[in-house]
């Protein structure tokens, strides 16, 4: 492949992975690649056709192809992904962000604005952080704020915390802890900098939920690529992350404070009526733009 132009290049791009991939899905790989690894918008390669591409980056690109053939998803080949304007920097350690999540995020931005509005700043705990998406959004929503953000991947949290946004003047806090094994001591210590338990204000989470029976039904570049220890759980207790959550839920949110969880939609009616039975309020399932039940909202009881 010897593209020399920009022009020339897409149109190259195109016609190597259109051998792997529909020609439209084929075209829209090409001007990632043209976009990703030039650093220029899209729309450069019809507005300046004729501008001459670097060896170094043909090359480039000679690699990229390869990689996507082999059906390795996009935003690993490139290394980064765009979740609500921001560039986040994935690898193989991290889930890639999907729309969905974006949706989670603008619910609990949306909601907790309006149920703590004028009050004092609010802090929040992002559970199975993966790539930091979720955390850094937050903090750039909230920049008053209080965020912590956990994993037990000590990967993903190599890459969680190595984000880089100028544009949000707080970052995150970072922990490596097991969310299935309870809140962690130090949390629950006079000298944990941060809020104390009983006092935040809301939680996010997306946490495995995957169940081993929906393995079959999964793209091969799912399943050949992303962290395996960040999607499934067992057939015989897929809800075993929420009723950890829901333990975190009890001790450290604030009366009324409120969580926002992403769920697998086979398992939001049993989800929320286990959430009821231990006297969480307010317990709604949401749909997302599938029109598929995707998150459960709640708060912990005032009482």
């Amino acid at each position: 492949m010897e593209p020399t132009t920009y022009a020339a290049a897409v149109r190259e791009l195109t016609q190597r992975l259109a051998s792997g991939f529909p020609e439209r899905e084929a075209r829209v790989l090409a001007l990632r690649l043209f976009s990703a690894r030039l650093n220029e918008p899209e729309y450069r390669c019809w507005t300046d056709p004729q501008t001459p591409v670097a060896e170094a980056v043909r090359q480039q690109w000679e690699l990229d192809v390869a990689e996507l053939l082999a059906q390795r998803p996009w935003q690993y080949v490139v290394g980064q992904t765009e979740f609500e304007g921001r560039a986040f920097r994935v690898n193989e350690s991290v889930l890639i962000p999907r729309p969905e999540t974006e949706e989670l995020l603008r619910l609990a931005v949306d909601a907790v604005r309006t149920r703590f509005a004028g009050e004092a700043p609010v802090s929040w705990m992002d559970l199975c952080t993966g790539s930091g998406c979720l955390a850094w959004s937050l903090a750039g929503h909230f920049p008053a704020a209080t965020v912590y953000a956990v994993d037990w991947s000590e990967a993903a949290l190599e890459v969680a915390s190595h984000q880089v946004f100028p544009d949000i003047p707080q970052a995150p806090h970072f922990e490596r802890a097991d969310v299935l094994a309870g809140v962690p001591a130090t949390w629950l210590s006079p000298d944990f900098s941060g809020p104390k338990p009983g006092t935040w204000t809301a939680m996010v989470s997306n946490p495995p939920y995957v169940r081993e029976c929906e393995r079959a039904e999964m793209e091969a570049s799912v399943l050949d690529y992303e962290p395996e220890m960040a999607l499934f759980v067992p057939d015989q207790d897929p809800l075993l992350f929420y009723r950890a959550l829901a333990d975190w839920a009890e001790t450290l949110l604030c009366p009324g404070g409120m969580a926002f969880w992403e769920i697998n939609e086979a398992l939001g009616e049993e989800l929320c009526a286990d959430l009821k039975a231990r006297g969480f309020a307010s317990v709604e399932l949401r749909k997302d733009f599938r029109d598929r039940p995707r998150f459960v909202l709640f708060e912990k009881s005032s009482r």
